[in-house]
């Protein structure tokens, strides 16, 4: 019996015998793993002289300071206008036009945010296909109802897409705008596996995903200098990462 990531590095697990004895594997070296001894990916730490190093956190960090001050306004403005979207009943009434006058708060900008919010979602993931595909020559028109197919069953069951963007689709309701990220993500580990034969017990890696994944990111977590209307002309993009 095995427990996946039951050890307290992520990645490891934690085995559990007949007797209730626990033996815990942790999580193995990032520079051992198959998919590095493949040479799919990269070091995780590129080698770069200690100036080089030096003069890069300082610029990180002054990038981070200078993006902080600005979206700090921002910021305070959007938490405000979530706090009126959830109508949150305030302490104390700014103003109390008689004593005991309640202190209820109706939800106006969720009234209007919502019904939006779910014709969006309708509208975009409720079409069969959701994504449609267009050849521009006439070799390739004859492959774009299998293209198509395999489109839709990829974000529907292994990108779960219109999971992820709902979210991300009520953000940009009620902000204006939303953030998406691609990476290629796998995800392996090892299992127990009976031998061909039943008689031993082998660990065997296992992929349950490996492509191209859609994340959304919070605007809040997200931050970039302001007057540039394309991504691509950013000279620096952040993203806040929560590990809890």
């Amino acid at each position: 019996m095995e427990f996946r990531y039951g050890a307290p590095k992520p990645g490891g697990s934690a085995e559990i015998d007949n007797k209730g004895n626990v033996t815990e594997n942790p999580s193995p070296d990032s520079e051992k793993t198959p998919v590095r001894l493949r040479g799919e990916l990269p070091p995780a730490i590129m080698k770069i002289s200690e100036d080089t190093e030096v003069r890069l956190k300082q610029w990180l960090d002054q990038w981070i300071l200078d993006l902080e001050s600005t979206y700090s306004d921002l910021q305070d403005e959007w938490s405000a206008q979530e706090i009126a979207y959830r109508a949150v009943k305030p302490e104390v009434l700014s103003f109390e036009p008689f004593k005991g006058a309640s202190r209820e708060v109706v939800p106006v900008g969720a009234m209007h945010a919502d019904p939006i919010h779910a014709r969006l979602d309708i509208g975009i993931f409720k079409k069969d296909p959701v994504f449609t595909f267009k050849g521009l020559r006439k070799d390739i028109v004859p492959l774009m109802p299998a293209v198509q197919a395999f489109v839709d069953k990829y974000q529907k069951n292994y990108l779960k897409l219109r999971k992820i963007s709902s979210p991300r689709l009520l953000e940009c309701v009620k902000l204006g705008t939303m953030i998406f990220k691609v990476v290629y993500d796998r995800d392996e580990f090892e299992v127990l596996r009976y031998s061909p034969d039943f008689k031993t017990i082998q660990r065997v890696p296992q992929v349950r995903f490996a492509g191209p994944r859609v994340f959304g990111v919070h605007l809040g977590d997200c931050m970039f200098p302001p007057f540039y209307e394309d991504a691509n002309d950013c000279p620096i993009i952040i993203e806040r990462q929560r590990t809890t």
